[in-house]
């Protein structure tokens, strides 16, 4: 399947323009106000429970607002299990076994879901915004001028609206290390940008979002006298590298004052990386 994550040259630039045109300052900006109106109205709630499990709430409240925002019809009563089905797809991810086989099922329903949605929009049956994420997969058009087929547009869509769930990790995260280090939390009371920035930053190193990264090699080529040959598959190592002495100072500390003037391209924090990740600035 030619997602946007396997290509490459030309088709994966058209296809990338896609999901950046989604992606853009006033996109994202109102996806922000969204998030931050839904937690806190979440947090009055949150304040007088006896118990929350911070992660699976606001997945919950993620998934309700990457549909909302998309413009993807979702019921009350269908966030939990659609919420879940998003959760177990990026659980999946370099996942085998049990949670590897969970995640395809979940995928399965998700693009089953997303595809009858899809096509109740260009039947006509569904009427929707036409600057929304549902819009432009729905009726985006290839490099050859041929409409995306229901599956890909389907996939594609879901990769708007599975990284926004993804959030949710990162917000998890967050509260740990504030937990941990409760003086970060008088800095950031402070709000001042410089300090938020730092503290988001070293969460993203701490805590990365994914262990390590896979790709297959393009073409021959040596590195360090190692020979990588093409269809080669070549694991990168995320959590080793954001915590490899030779590049950080105390690797095992949380130290958010490392980045005062640290460059952020020595951070590996998540999937193709040197391809901009769409929607990398909102998880920060």
């Amino acid at each position: 399947m030619n997602a946007i994550q396997t290509m490459d040259g030309e088709a994966h630039i058209q296809r990338k323009l896609l999901f950046m045109s989604l992606m853009t300052p006033v996109h994202e900006k109102r996806l922000a106000e969204l998030i931050m109106e839904k937690l806190q109205a979440s947090v009055n709630r949150w304040e007088v429970a006896d118990k929350i499990v911070l992660f699976d709430e606001t997945k919950d409240i993620l998934c309700q607002i990457a549909c909302h925002w998309a413009g993807v019809p979702l019921l009350k009563s269908e966030v939990k299990d659609r919420a879940e089905d998003f959760s177990r797809m990026i659980d999946a991810f370099g996942a085998i076994g049990p949670r590897h086989w969970k995640g395809r099922r979940a995928r399965s329903r998700a693009e089953k879901w997303i595809k009858g949605i899809i096509e109740d929009v260009r039947t006509g049956k569904l009427k929707i915004e036409e600057g929304s994420a549902l819009y432009a997969m729905a009726f985006h058009r290839e490099l050859d001028g041929s409409q995306l087929d229901l599956q890909m547009a389907a996939i594609e869509l879901i990769n708007i609206l599975r990284p926004i769930v993804a959030i949710s990790t990162f917000i998890t995260f967050t509260a740990l290390a504030l937990y941990k280090h409760p003086e970060c939390k008088e800095r950031l009371m402070t709000d001042h940008n410089s300090d938020i920035e730092m503290f988001v930053q070293e969460v993203r190193r701490y805590y990365p979002f994914t262990p390590f990264l896979g790709a297959r090699v393009r073409k021959n080529f040596i590195w360090n006298q190692c020979e990588f040959k093409e269809g080669m598959l070549v694991l990168f190592d995320v959590y080793g590298t954001n915590h490899d002495s030779r590049i950080w100072d105390n690797p095992y500390e949380f130290r958010p004052e490392r980045f005062k003037k640290r460059k952020k391209a020595y951070l590996i924090s998540s999937p193709r990386w040197r391809r901009s990740c769409q929607g990398t600035s909102l998880s920060r």
